[in-house]
């Protein structure tokens, strides 16, 4: 009888061992993007080239195709995730590609309870992501506009209520969801139109005309600067380069012009620096939201805001 009742329990175990001992942590789903971006060591697109074991980790070496966060080329990277799956290992395949963030100090991991998921999944996670640092893909450059950015926050705020089957509460967000879809719909096209018959060539729509200013740096000029600046050996050395070339005479620069040097310097306190050099030598002060896409931590953006338009 004894024996018997033993095989029972050993039976029940083997039976019920993924929900004695599955993997259980948080839905990455529910932490804000804005902490998930500042805990990685790094974020980016790549595709599984090969996957090693070891005794207690999966080593998985990606071709990063994309990054938005810790690589700023193309290059191979290895990530390690746990074997056992009960430990949360994330179960990578050869040959596809997936959205990958990283954490860890001594090497870069990843698992089931980070977002790391399959690329074809990433669609609205990827548009919640900063401006892509590189990119070799088109997935990379999916940006969402704000109507699916605010359904996506409310979507998140859906699954934290429901959690407290507090369906009152549910109800009103739905609702705040359909007011906000109903406004964006009722909101005027600003498509710039011309008469297609009989019409010249359509001149720029009032709204998109750039106004540049007429000394700033010609492309040429900026191309021998720029080899200049990124040759520098230090983010010193850059500093003192563009504050000589700005200071000793009233050029400007475009947003464009401003990302290309921006991308060379490493260090954020020497980023302060270079934004407080160029403050007031922007040719087009229009196009500065674009900066802050390049900017990792909300903190930052805001010091900059700051500094360039005075907030």
């Amino acid at each position: 009888m004894k024996k018997i009742s033993l095989i029972v329990i050993v039976i029940i175990v083997v039976i019920y061992h993924g929900e004695l001992f599955g993997c259980k942590c948080i839905d990455p789903e529910s932490i804000p993007i804005d902490e998930t971006i500042k805990k990685s060591t790094t974020i980016f697109i790549g595709e599984v080239i090969s996957i090693e074991s070891e005794q207690r980790y999966l080593k998985v070496k990606f071709d990063v195709l994309a990054s938005y966060k810790g690589i700023k080329e193309r290059s191979y990277i290895v990530v390690k995730t746990a074997k056992d799956d009960a430990a949360c290992g994330y179960p990578f395949k050869v040959g596809k590609r997936y959205l990958v963030f990283t954490y860890g100090e001594d090497a870069f991991y990843t698992g089931r309870c980070s977002r790391t998921k399959l690329l074809k999944d990433s669609g609205e996670t990827i548009a919640m992501l900063p401006k892509p640092i590189f990119s070799v893909i088109e997935e990379a450059e999916y940006h969402i506009n704000n109507e699916r950015r605010i359904d996506s926050l409310l979507k998140q705020i859906e699954r934290e209520i429901a959690k407290y089957n507090n369906e009152d509460l549910l109800i009103k967000i739905k609702d705040v969801r359909l007011m906000i879809k109903d406004y964006y719909q009722s909101q005027p096209s600003k498509e710039c139109k011309c008469p297609t018959i009989g019409c010249p060539p359509c001149p720029p729509c009032p709204h998109t005309t750039t106004s540049y200013q007429t000394n700033q740096i010609n492309e040429q000029e900026f191309a021998k600067f720029y080899s200049e600046f990124k040759n520098a050996s230090s983010d010193n050395d850059r500093l003192r380069i563009l504050e000589s070339l700005l200071g000793s005479q009233d050029l400007y620069l475009s947003v464009s012009q401003i990302i290309s040097l921006l991308k060379e310097v490493d260090f954020s306190s020497n980023r302060k620096k270079f934004f407080k050099i160029i403050k007031g030598h922007v040719s087009d002060p229009h196009n500065i939201y674009q900066i802050y896409n390049h900017l990792d931590f909300e903190s930052e953006k805001e010091e900059v805001k700051k500094i360039l338009e005075g907030r």
